[in-house]
């Protein structure tokens, strides 16, 4: 079980490299980029790792709030995806063959949420939606092939005015103490 803890936090760990964001003059975030996030899953994040900054890395370093990125900057024209990817790696199930069912009942136990404010005022919580469960081969030495499931919120343009705000995320793992992360999103006009 601690295994599975360290693994799903390195993992999460790893896929937060750094990534350069958008710039102003670059190009904003879109809906239909918002869909390949949810949609491509960690594709984009192991694109990113791979060196590839086209596709998908190149929207999930533009467009995605990270959980280990402790800064973030997003203009109110654009839209945003922020989450965690929760991974059980095949071979954490000591069994001589995968058990996607045993698989998929320990994610289910995991809990994340989410709270976001302005900075100094109070955080409210965000409501998360998460995929259905997946396969997808990781690169080896981060996980190889795995189930996994997407917990994450969007953010649409102009949701939020211009400022600094506080996101706190909380990932509990049943029996273990809880993971924390903290991170500051600016929004631009």
């Amino acid at each position: 079980m601690v295994r599975r803890i360290i693994a799903t936090l390195l993992t999460a760990t790893l896929l937060a490299i750094p990534i350069n964001t958008a710039s102003a003059a670059e190009k904003l975030c879109g809906t239909g980029d918002v869909q390949a996030l949810i949609n491509s899953g960690p594709l984009g994040a192991g694109h990113a790792l791979s060196g590839r900054e086209t596709g998908p890395a190149d929207t999930y370093g533009r467009c995605y709030l990270r959980i280990y990125d402790p800064t973030h900057t997003f203009s109110t024209r654009e839209w945003i995806v922020g989450g965690i990817f929760l991974t059980e790696p095949y071979y954490y199930l000591d069994r001589p063959e995968y058990d996607r069912q045993a698989a998929t009942q320990y994610l289910d136990q995991i809990k994340v949420r989410v709270w976001l404010g302005p900075t100094g005022g109070s955080l409210t919580p965000v409501s998360l939606s998460s995929t259905g469960y997946r396969d997808f081969k990781f690169l080896d030495e981060y996980g190889g092939h795995s189930v996994y499931k997407h917990v994450y919120f969007v953010i649409r343009p102009g949701q939020l005015s211009p400022g600094e705000y506080q996101v706190h995320f909380e990932v509990e793992f049943p029996g273990y103490p809880m993971f924390v992360a903290e991170g500051t999103l600016t929004v631009l006009p």
